[in-house]
């Protein structure tokens, strides 16, 4: 369900299968791995390490490719196989009222994320130092606030297009303190284990955590998961117009938070007292172990390929996999940290000599 109003396309049931480590070592062979664009994917020019007399110097290389999605932490992204009646239930509750809006869920918006919760908001926003809000006014007053909350928006392809609930959800959904916590966005679609009965218990937690936690990324101390989002660019996201260029970052708060009030806000209606047990289960079976669990498939699976492209790493599976593999890990240059993920080659020892590596990202 997560996958509404964010632009990418879901076969049948939004909601579609969770992928477990389970999942994945039974499934690896038939979708795991699969060529896949990269948001910093580094070339690399590797010289194959002198072969004996004996050796052919013509021998096939071995390669293959797996996008990892470790930024993604929802435990609600694929729809799992589950012993528990109560997540059939939950999920085939969701994509009914996806598919079928009509009903009490589907309310206009200014209903679920008020104008009280909007003029917070704003004021957070001000404080911190965030422009354009004027313009945001007029966009939250004229356009935004009177949309059904699923039918007008959750399925609006645009916001996908725009990349402006997508974007601040991959870089503000997972993040560390200063003080090296991992800590959640307080949303439906995030490893967050505190309360959310209602939209009113949510709201005060989310805006602690949005404008009053201060966050590390990569040593950098930031004052806030706030002061990450970035502006977007026309150039790279063309469906933006001018003035939501103009307004992207406050933009994106605002899309962020309606987004995450409207799906508590779902869940809550049809699923009040299972949803959030059902989610805790889901993300400590899935997500708790993620890094090890997919080094543990290329160990057993696919040891024997002598090139691995991995997709959209972590850190964490950067450092397991050149522990646990028998491949040098090489990394892009000039990445920075904020999203919580990077693109891999791993190199066979025995192949190949990762020392005449070069990353020539920059020449193409």
């Amino acid at each position: 369900a997560s996958r509404c109003g964010r632009g990418r396309k879901s076969r049948n049931v939004n909601m579609s299968r969770l992928l477990s480590a389970d999942w994945i070592k039974t499934h690896a062979n038939k979708r795991a791995f699969r060529t896949s664009s990269a948001p910093t994917s580094p070339k690399m020019r590797v010289e194959e390490t002198k072969k004996t007399e004996n050796q052919h110097h013509n021998r096939e290389i071995i390669v293959a490719s797996w996008n990892l999605a470790c930024p993604n932490n929802n435990p609600f992204e694929f729809w799992s196989m589950h012993n528990d009646p109560d997540y059939d239930a939950l999920m085939a509750s969701v994509q009914d009222c996806i598919d079928n809006p009509e009903g009490s869920p589907n309310i206009p918006i200014d209903q679920v994320f008020t104008q009280p919760m909007y003029d917070d908001l704003r004021s957070e926003m001000a404080r911190h130092g965030v422009g354009e809000l004027d313009l945001l006014d007029g966009e939250w007053s004229r356009h935004l606030r009177s949309r059904r909350c699923i039918s007008e928006f959750l399925k609006d392809a645009s916001f996908g297009d725009k990349r402006l609930i997508s974007m601040p959800d991959r870089l503000t959904n997972t993040l560390k303190t200063c003080e090296g916590k991992v800590i959640h966005r307080p949303s439906p679609i995030s490893g967050c284990v505190e309360r959310m009965d209602s939209v009113e218990g949510w709201w005060p937690l989310w805006r602690e955590y949005m404008f009053a936690t201060r966050i590390s990324i990569r040593g950098q101390v930031q004052a806030s998961p706030c002061a990450i989002i970035p502006s977007l660019r026309r150039g790279k996201y063309p469906a933006l117009t001018e003035q939501e260029e103009r307004m992207s970052r406050p933009l994106q708060v605002l899309c962020l938070a309606v987004f995450d009030a409207v799906y508590t806000h779902l869940l809550t209606s049809v699923a009040p007292t299972t949803w959030q047990p059902l989610k805790k289960a889901l993300y400590a079976s899935n997500f708790h172990n993620k890094a090890s669990a997919c080094v543990s498939v290329l160990r057993n699976q696919y040891g024997k390929a002598d090139v691995i492209f991995v997709q959209e790493a972590s850190e964490a599976f950067a450092a397991r996999a050149g522990v646990c593999l028998r491949h040098h890990v090489l990394r892009p240059t000039g990445i920075d940290g904020r999203r919580s993920q990077m693109s891999l080659i791993l190199v066979k020892k025995k192949a190949l000599c990762a020392g005449s590596a070069v990353d020539v990202t920059h020449e193409v």
